[in-house]
């Protein structure tokens, strides 16, 4: 069997195809000298090519590295991400109608990273989601008492049970350091 091959199980269905290695030891898509670079076959699951391909992007995050290299992506990132994404998408539908898995690629589920967009993305969720007034008021790590209260009546209503238990029997601020080193600052690159 070669590489790039359907395999069948004993079900009689067929795996996913693996990919087709066309790096050199360094990473580069272009041919060898010795021998020719073989297609990429674009892998519907994430594999070591993948993994390898995003360690690679960490140590060259630069357009011109990325574009030599977009093949590799298209073929171990994006396709496995899109198939992965549909896969999903048909099991989301079972469970809930508020989330929705969007095989398409452009337009879909699967989003460009755009390092500006996604500053302004972590900004707003720090500042609002992360860095809460009550956040501030009492640290990260800590409740209200009040609040807590409230839950666990929730909780012992809506599983009928014998008893609340009090707050302390639920959470300790023992192991929390002073309110000074539980606060977020977010600073800005």
């Amino acid at each position: 069997m070669t590489r790039g091959t359907p395999r069948k199980s004993g079900s009689g269905k067929a795996h996913a195809k693996t990919t087709v290695r066309a790096r050199t030891r360094t990473g580069d898509t272009g041919a060898s000298p010795r021998k020719p670079a073989k297609a990429l076959v674009a892998s519907t699951v994430f594999g070591p090519e993948t993994f390898a391909f995003l360690r690679e992007l960490d140590r060259n995050n630069d357009r011109e590295w990325f574009d030599s290299n977009k093949a590799r992506y298209e073929a171990h990132v994006r396709a496995p991400a899109l198939h992965f994404i549909a896969a999903m998408g048909t099991e989301l539908a079972k469970v809930t109608k508020h989330f929705v898995a969007d095989a398409r690629p452009v337009g879909g589920s699967l989003m460009r990273i755009n390092e500006e967009v996604e500053k302004r993305r972590l900004q707003y969720s720090f500042d609002t989601l992360i860095v809460s007034p009550e956040m501030k008021e009492i640290g990260v790590g800590d409740i209200k008492d009040d609040r807590m209260t409230r839950a666990i009546g929730i909780v012992v209503e809506g599983y009928q049970l014998e008893r609340a238990p009090a707050v302390t029997e639920v959470f300790s601020r023992e192991f929390l350091p002073p309110k000074k080193d539980r606060e977020l600052v977010y600073v800005k690159n």
